[in-house]
């Protein structure tokens, strides 16, 4: 029979945000505003060849 005891013993802390949490969210914004920029300035290139799959 199990008992509370036993269960105890597969337990384990369940930490998510953990002392490096604020930089990595940092780097993460810096990450996805990159791409914004980039997306962009993938969009306007395609215009600017006058891109077919663009228009």
């Amino acid at each position: 029979m199990t008992t509370l005891r036993d269960i105890d013993d597969f337990a384990h802390a369940h930490v998510y945000l953990g002392a490096s949490h604020d930089e990595n969210a940092r780097r993460t914004l810096w990450v996805v505003g990159l791409t914004a920029i980039m997306m962009v300035g993938e969009i306007f290139a395609g215009y600017g060849v006058t891109s077919s799959f663009v228009r």
